[in-house]
């Protein structure tokens, strides 16, 4: 039973923390409502993979196929309600836009007896520039197959342009009965087509919200010379009312695809990133060849801030034919320095941190005009964006030039990379703290080395004491609780302590090499400094005191009230106490 006052104090806690966890916004159980969800990780080849893009187009599309369509003779002896409820059925379940705009356009034909239709949907959001009409399909009969749609260019319209382009942005229809007769008819796209447009009649598709959606046209009226009447127009409008939703869940749909398809890419960016952060090259070379492929652009740069901000530490570029060499998987590294650097571009995204979406470059005050044609490369576009760390600040800035199909880089273009960019500073940082935590692990590991070889006694003292003969106690008295260790020299004591460790049967007992246990006992000694209170002597002082009690008065004493490993502690750490310890009293 859940505490009463357990929702207050869950609520208390301060989600800004570094330390506490985000609550989550949603569980496993809110997934379990529409059923399974397909596991997002496949396996491509054995290999973990995020990147699934077969996707369920084609299973939606053949699911919404699979009621049989009634022939255009079938649907002529209808009357008009029947015939627009059919109609409306047929589009009702397809979510894929380019077999709804197919249905569309061949049910406007036989709708108002039109001879050809075209689709014509909105790109570009409110007060983009660019914003423009693509022609979705084009020149549709009744008798059209989407086989024969697909060898169609396509056509942009700008906003307000032409008929279409009109009926767009006013949201009034159109009705001509002589194109050639308007100024705003376009005659070139007849001289292109070969086709001979007489009339014409355009409406805009409008969604749940009014929101123009698209256009659609329809031209030359079948069966003679005479235009389209109120009737066609009146039976088009209502049959647009239901396109209009049908486009817009449709679009929602590829929406909600495409969205499916980012996380997935974002997925696996995050494996491909995370998957190896040994080197700085290595990683940039993947980012860089990650971004233009995702982007589609023709070059790439990054450009590594200094940690003092003032200046570029290193750039590295990567072109579109970089990637068409024999094997690009087997480079693992990028190019630097090959294109120059646009310091006014990259230097005012460095200093500011805002992006920078350049339509046309070189039309901008910020370009260098003499990097354009450097090495043959001609700068048009440009989408520049910082990369930042956990912190917040910039350590990097990225370049892309140019899109391969001549287009600016638009807000989708921008938004993505943004995105992506998180990763990417999440893989540079953590690349860099590891470049940094292993030069620090050679500088200790060198430090350690040259400790090791001014505390380690030179092999040739421990192969003269080898050749020492070591006296038993009982000529050095070890078992004197009153034995003074300054009658010994530095060599006795040595020869002393050697003999201490063998009658404590420690070197047997503990498989001692005896050539450590030498060594190990000239690099103690030398490692003592000549002060008044911690020297050696001091030190084998102690340990002989230590050996008289082990050895003296009672000889079991080793052996059986104490353990052996303690017989081993006591001398070693007697000998190092001082050479370790902390000041007098504290040791």
């Amino acid at each position: 039973m859940v505490p009463k006052n357990s929702s207050s104090k869950s609520s208390s806690i301060n989600l800004n923390s570094d330390t506490v966890t985000p609550v989550r916004k949603i569980s496993t159980h809110e997934f379990k409502r529409n059923g399974t969800l397909r596991p997002i990780l496949p396996t491509v080849n054995g290999i973990s993979n995020f990147q699934n893009f077969h996707l369920r187009e084609d299973t939606v599309h053949n699911c919404n196929n699979h009621m049989r369509r009634k022939s255009k003779q079938e649907l002529r002896a209808l009357d008009e309600q029947e015939l627009i409820f059919e109609l409306v059925k047929d589009i009702c379940n397809e979510l894929e836009i380019r077999n709804l705009c197919h249905k569309i356009l061949q049910n406007v034909s036989i709708l108002t007896d039109a001879d050809r239709c075209s689709l014509f949907l909105v790109r570009g959001e409110k007060g983009d520039p660019n914003r423009c009409l693509v022609s979705q399909l084009f020149d549709v009969s009744c008798c059209s197959t989407m086989e024969q749609m697909q060898q169609k260019d396509e056509i942009r319209i700008p906003w307000g342009t032409g008929f279409v382009g009109y009926v767009a942005e006013s949201r009034k229809s159109l009705n001509i009965s002589d194109c050639y007769q308007d100024d705003r008819f376009n005659s070139r796209v007849d001289q292109k087509t070969g086709y001979t447009t007489r009339n014409m009649l355009c409406m805009p598709i409008l969604d749940v919200d009014g929101e123009v959606k698209g256009v659609a046209q329809i031209i030359n009226k079948c069966g003679g010379e005479e235009p389209f009447t109120d009737a066609d127009e009146k039976v088009f409008s209502q049959y647009l009312q239901f396109c209009g939703i049908g486009l817009h869940n449709a679009e929602l749909y590829e929406r909600s695809q495409l969205e499916n398809k980012q996380n997935q890419v974002l997925l696996d960016l995050a494996h491909m990133i995370f998957r190896e952060q040994s080197t700085t090259e290595n990683i940039v070379f993947r980012i860089m060849a990650h971004a233009q492929s995702l982007l589609q652009c023709e070059k790439c740069q990054i450009l590594l801030v200094s940690e003092n901000a003032k200046k570029f530490s290193r750039v590295f570029d990567l072109n579109i034919n970089d990637m068409k060499a024999e094997d690009p998987e087997s480079r693992k590294c990028s190019f630097e320095g090959r294109f120059p650097i646009n310091m006014r571009i990259t230097g005012y995204v460095a200093t500011t941190g805002a992006t920078l979406n350049i339509p046309d470059v070189r039309h901008d005050d910020r370009f260098d005009s003499s990097v354009d044609g450097c090495n043959g490369f001609h700068p048009y576009s440009v989408l520049c964006m910082p990369i930042r760390n956990a912190c917040n600040k910039i350590i990097a800035v990225c370049q892309l030039t140019n899109k391969l199909n001549g287009t600016p880089f638009n807000k989708n273009d921008e938004h993505l990379f943004k995105t992506f960019a998180l990763y990417y500073g999440m893989g540079i940082e953590n690349t860099q703290m590891y470049a940094k935590a292993a030069k620090a692990f050679i500088k200790t590991k060198v430090i350690l080395e040259v400790l090791s070889y001014h505390t380690t006694s030179p092999t040739e003292k421990a192969k003269a004491l080898n050749k020492c003969i070591v006296p038993s106690m009982c000529i050095y008295r070890l078992q004197d609780s009153m034995y003074n260790a300054l009658s010994l020299d530095n060599e006795d004591t040595l020869k002393a302590s050697l003999r201490m460790f063998t009658d404590l049967n420690l070197i047997e007992k503990f498989h001692i090499n005896y050539d450590v246990l030498r060594q190990w006992l000239l690099s103690v000694r030398k490692n003592y400094r000549p002060v008044a209170y911690r020297y050696w002597n001091h030190a084998f002082s102690v340990n002989q005191m230590m050996f008289s009690c082990l050895m003296g008065k009672q000889p079991n004493f080793a052996s059986v009230t104490l353990r052996k490993l303690l017989c081993l502690y006591f001398p070693s750490r007697v000998l190092g106490h001082d050479e370790i310890g902390g000041p007098k009293g504290k040791n």
